[in-house]
């Protein structure tokens, strides 16, 4: 049939698994793309609704487009897939690998299939700043894998980081974050908006952020006299009777 068939069958929910396959190699990138969209949303109920042999030929096909020569459509199919538990890991694992971003990002992001292991392995292997920052918006992430993207020392992504409420972060990460925090401003605001700092923290960036962010770290729920008394005194003479009023 022409192009415009194979895409309204490549978009069927209805259509045979040896016919998804044999579109996966359909000469037409949109045909794949759209079998992409459909692929994953018969996945979360393939195990239970289908024959093995369907169940073989479907996942053939998701392997299939996983390796497309097209970055669009292998980005299609990972954000459509990204949110799954359902789908085989070797094909999450390669997607979050791949050396496009717009395949990796999604899959890096929300992917609930890959470990801690496989986070560290990628931060290891030095990859660009919108993948580590896609690993560091992970909701929740945890405490080794934030020490990962801060040994990094990649700006955007500790950035990221910080902003992520869901990211663990230990007491001595924080301080090291701070400690170079002084010189790298981009970090000040996201760092101040943390519900996690410490009295010690406080006072630390209380030496070196704007007024502004002085006023916003002492209105913070929990704040003791005795710190907001010393984030008071950092600020200039004018604003000095500001914090002692929050």
């Amino acid at each position: 049939g022409a192009p415009a068939t194979r895409r309204a069958v490549a978009a069927n929910m209805a259509a045979p698994a040896h016919v998804n396959r044999h579109l996966a190699d359909d000469e037409e990138d949109d045909v794949r793309a759209e079998l992409a969209r459909k692929i994953a949303r018969l996945m979360p109920d393939l195990s239970t609704r289908e024959a093995r042999h369907i169940q073989d030929l479907t996942i053939e096909t998701l392997e299939r487009l996983a390796a497309d020569q097209v970055p669009r459509v292998r980005a299609v199919l990972a954000e459509e897939i990204k949110h799954l538990d359902s789908i085989p890991v070797q094909i999450v694992q390669a997607l979050a690998r791949d050396v496009e971003e717009i395949v990796s990002v999604p899959i890096l992001e929300y992917s609930p299939l890959l470990s801690d292991a496989d986070l560290k392995e990628i931060i290891a292997e030095g990859k660009v700043h919108a993948v580590l920052a896609a690993i560091a918006r992970r909701k929740p992430l945890s405490a080794n894998i934030s020490d990962a993207v801060v040994s990094s020392l990649d700006i955007p992504a500790v950035a990221a980081l910080l902003a992520n409420p869901d990211a663990a972060i230990r007491d001595r990460t924080l301080d090291a974050i701070i400690d170079q925090a002084e010189r790298i401003s981009v970090w000040q605001d996201a760092v101040c908006t943390r519900a996690d700092l410490s009295r010690r923290a406080i006072r630390r960036l209380a030496s070196f952020v704007s007024a502004a962010l002085i006023e916003m770290l002492a209105s913070r729920h929990g704040i003791d006299e005795e710190t907001k008394a010393h984030l008071n005194r950092q600020l200039p003479g004018a604003q000095s009777g500001l914090l002692l009023q929050l």
